[in-house]
């Protein structure tokens, strides 16, 4: 009988590098189930409840904690224990009064846990990955967590955009400040020079500052951003790395002394 769809399993060693997991103790470990983040550049929930934060030793008490809906992501209860927590995401725990965004991090690791406030559960960063006109002339937005937000260009609904901000300006590689959960674009940072970013993949990941060059390339070479550290330091990395935070400055904290590993 031949085999039916991937394997449902995944073997610590060769799981990805971000994992936070002991390789050699045990031989299985959570499988992240498909979602809007890629396996390899994000972590299963259960992974963050039980080897990040500590709340639970052994694999049935996480299992038990996320199936009472005791963790929440973007302001949702989630059940799933193999659910992927990504880039940006908000990860919300009522009982301890937790509250956490997962953020890129120049480390073996690759994302930590930043501790937020309350008032900023409320709102998340999201890139705009694709847009296109649809049926009646309406503007759908595609954001790196699988979000999707329609807007009339012509008839702008002041409870999905601002007032303030054009649906027509808005561009792939921008950056959108969302509400959540019902997704209102509060603020818009446009992907160009002078503007603050991180970079979210690659091997200088978690590495932030301005834009100073952005060097479009046409073919198969990939176009280069080049970024200036508050250290001084001068970064090249492909265009497909950048996440745009802020304008002048970052609008969100990425201080890794008081982020989680």
């Amino acid at each position: 009988m031949g085999k039916k769809g991937g394997s449902r399993h995944l073997k610590r060693y060769p799981a990805p590098v971000a994992y936070p997991i002991e390789r050699k103790t045990h031989k299985f470990t959570i499988r992240p189930m498909p979602g809007a983040h890629p396996k390899d550049e994000s972590i299963p929930l259960g992974i963050v409840v039980r080897e990040i934060l500590g709340h639970a030793k052994r694999y049935r008490e996480v299992k038990t904690i996320i199936a009472r809906k005791k963790i929440l992501i973007d302001r949702r209860p989630i059940r799933y224990h193999q659910f992927t927590v990504g880039l940006m995401d908000i990860i919300e725990i009522p009982d301890t009064g937790e509250r956490y965004r997962l953020i890129p991090y120049h480390g073996r690791r690759k994302y930590r846990l930043q501790p937020i406030t309350e008032d900023e559960t409320t709102w998340k960063l999201c890139q705009i990955k694709n847009k296109k006109i649809i049926k009646g002339g309406k503007l759908s937005f595609g954001l790196h967590d699988g979000r999707t937000i329609v807007i009339n260009p012509n008839d702008e609904n002041p409870e999905k955009i601002s007032a303030n901000i054009s649906s027509n300006e808005i561009r792939p590689m921008d950056t959108v400040k969302i509400s959540i959960p019902d997704q209102k674009i509060l603020e818009h940072y446009p992907f160009q020079e002078n503007n603050y970013a991180i970079i979210a993949k690659g091997s200088n990941i978690g590495i932030h500052g301005t834009i100073i060059h952005i060097e479009r390339r046409i073919g198969k070479n990939k176009s280069l951003v080049v970024l200036h550290t508050k250290e001084g330091d001068e970064i090249r990395t492909s265009i497909e790395n950048i996440f745009v935070i802020g304008r002048a400055e970052p609008v969100i904290r990425i201080d890794a002394e008081e982020s989680v590993a």
